[in-house]
């Protein structure tokens, strides 16, 4: 294509100069083994006589993209010209403005809450941000920042990535040494840590919608139902994701003592699918995980619903779905034998007794219903029940199973669990609302779980600096619970007495790699249990550390470990088999502090998917 002219962002035409494209293609590549030359032809073959210059841009990134399979330096050229565009269309500049007008232009556009720092602090901050880490990231990974996490509107971008980790630091260590404002900052820039898209959006906003997770329980009542959609409408407005569990009666139950037979469950998944998908999330779509027991009459159907070989009428593919299930079923499935299916209409005492640690209590009064006539009940073949749920997962790779006898055995809530989030990393305590008036008392009758997640990335904290970016990380998300908003002052309540977080460990797969372990092999399953072990012990020091500061969770004694349970003391007994190295780090010193000082939080860890906001620190 033969270029005469181009359209600059103004509107006038300018002649077309090769020179200064050439310059940029130069300066792109310079550095690395990428050809500008290439580059350059690539690009031009994208465009058109009278291509505006942001086109012209937007094509040398594109062609450095599609030059990535040719030689991996090509992705760091498309992450310079993706970066100069980005401070181009934010700041009209390469250079970024200094912090302290930065930040009073973004208070005054009302973009950025004010936080109170004075001059001298924010001249002190500014010293200490460095543009530079923005050469850190990967294409995708600043890719991905633009267009998802930077504030902009419509037309215009606003900030750029150092200005979004000052921002974060600025607003939830606001209480906290400047000193310690600066180290939180330093490892968000340095990538050390990753935080999930709620606070990568909302946190230095007025939007403190910052959870992740919210795990809600309905009862059977009409009222209990209502109080729970309520919640999940909301809290999906909130950036949360949702997890539900449903203690509703089946198909063709009695109604008002048999006046009319209920229809099931399906209408109220119905319901749940549109009260998620009806607000948008800024970033992301409304995501809701529904569970059931494997015992429920309507579990052939239930395992179906993602299917796309069944009606429209009985299919709901855009929810996800999970299975409750414990050992007392897997026998029956490894013996051959049947499934009694049972109401929770007729049998109350049998669920609640399903969501507790005491199988062999459970499995006595299910073989008691089984014998009782007067009980309505079904009978299917188990293997055929696993078999179409293993066949669901398969196909969907969105139907998940729910342990309920390990997750209450190895829980650290001495309350009961009865599901899990979202993506089924953490599991919390749940209970269903009476009504919705409930939700707005401080002291409401039920109790909906949230949890605000972060994650370590492995390879990149540094031995000596572990212990420090573990209480960083956590006294950062500890703080949102405290800052955050919260729609019910019931939620509210349970939040703050709880302070459930959950941190995970992500980088593991690059770690192996770079280690030449298999996942598979010795010394790959030793590494991961050095790894673990490490991240375990040092997020509950640095728990026992806030609880001195701050005190433990009101709840504490709610927990596992105001016994001194640890999660040491109760892992499965065949993962001694599996790894070959013993514990190396000082466990039973650490089992005295907290049974002394208590903790700040009631549960720490959960391996969360980090599926989008991983990639922003190009981790795995």
């Amino acid at each position: 294509m033969h270029l005469t002219y181009v359209v600059k962002k103004n509107g006038e035409r300018e002649d077309f100069q090769p020179e200064k494209i050439n310059q940029w293609g130069e300066w792109a590549c310079s550095g690395t083994t990428a050809n500008w030359s290439l580059l350059i032809t690539h690009a031009i073959k994208k465009m058109y006589e009278g291509a505006t210059t942001s086109e012209l841009q937007r094509a040398l990134i594109d062609s450095a993209v599609d030059l990535i399979d040719e030689d991996v330096d090509y992705d760091r050229v498309a992450a310079k010209l993706q970066l100069a565009d980005t401070r181009k269309r934010a700041y009209d500049n390469y250079k970024p403005p200094g912090l302290k007008l930065f930040y009073y232009h973004m208070v005054e556009k009302g973009l950025w809450e004010d936080m109170d720092y004075t001059e001298e602090q924010l001249e002190y901050l500014d010293a200490r941000l460095d543009h530079g880490r923005d050469e850190l990231f990967s294409y995708a990974g600043l890719k991905q920042m633009c267009d998802k996490y930077l504030i902009r509107t419509r037309d215009r971008l606003y900030e750029t990535p150092q200005f979004l980790y000052m921002g974060m630091s600025m607003a939830i260590f606001r209480k906290e040494p400047i000193e310690d404002v600066v180290k939180l900052y330093n490892i968000f820039s340095l990538h050390k840590v990753n935080v999930p898209t709620p606070v990568l959006v909302g946190l230095r906003t007025a939007d403190k919608g910052l959870a992740s997770c919210c795990l809600i329980k309905s009862g059977d009542s009409l009222q209990s139902i209502n109080a729970a959609i309520n919640v999940a409408y909301t809290m999906t407005a909130n950036r949360a994701g949702i997890g539900m569990e449903m203690g509703i009666r089946s198909e063709d139950d009695p109604v008002r003592g048999g006046a009319f037979h209920h229809l099931g469950k399906l209408p109220y998944y119905k319901l749940i699918d549109k009260t998620v998908k009806a607000n948008t999330q800024q970033s992301r779509g409304g995501s809701a995980t529904v569970q059931f027991c494997i015992f429920d009459p309507e579990i052939e159907s239930l395992l179906r619903l993602k299917s796309q070989r069944v009606s429209d009428e009985r299919r709901i593919d855009k929810l996800d779905y999970s299975m409750a299930v414990n050992d007392y079923f897997i026998k029956r499935f490894i013996d051959d034998g049947n499934i009694s299916l049972f109401s929770i209409y007729n049998t109350p005492d049998l669920y609640e007794l399903f969501f507790s640690k005491n199988i062999k209590e459970f499995g006595e009064l299910y073989e008691s219903y089984e014998r009782d006539a007067t009980i309505p009940r079904r009978s299917v073949s188990a293997r055929e029940v696993f078999s179409t749920f293993f066949k669901e997962r398969i196909d969907t790779g969105r139907m998940y199973a729910f342990r309920a006898d390990i997750v209450n055995i190895r829980s650290t809530f001495k309350d009961a669990i009865y599901s899990s989030n979202l993506c089924q990393e953490i599991t919390e305590p749940t209970t269903e609302f009476s009504d919705v008036s409930e939700l707005y008392k401080v002291d409401g009758d039920g109790e909906v779980a949230l949890c605000n997640l972060a994650a370590i990335a492995c390879t990149r904290v540094r031995v000596g600096e572990y212990e420090e970016v573990a209480y960083l990380l956590l006294k950062m998300v500890d703080n949102i619970i405290d800052y955050q908003s919260y729609p019910y002052p019931a939620i509210r309540t349970t939040a703050t007495n709880r302070r459930n977080v959950g941190i995970g460990l992500i980088n593991i797969a690059y770690g192996l790699a770079s280690n030449g372990y298999s996942y598979e092999s010795q010394e790959g399953r030793d590494y991961v249990h050095r790894e673990t072990e490490k991240f375990s012990f040092y997020l509950h020091k640095a728990s026992v550390r806030l609880a001195k500061e701050k005190g433990p969770c009101p709840w504490f004694d709610r927990t596992t470990y105001s016994d001194g349970t640890l999660p040491i003391d109760n892992y499965p007994e065949f993962l001694d088999t599996v790894c070959s190295e013993e514990l190396f780090l000082p466990w039973e010193s650490l089992r005295k502090d907290i049974v002394k000082y208590g903790m700040r939080n009631s549960v720490l860890e959960a391996q969360m998917p980090s599926e989008t906001s991983s990639v922003v620190i190009g981790s795995t």
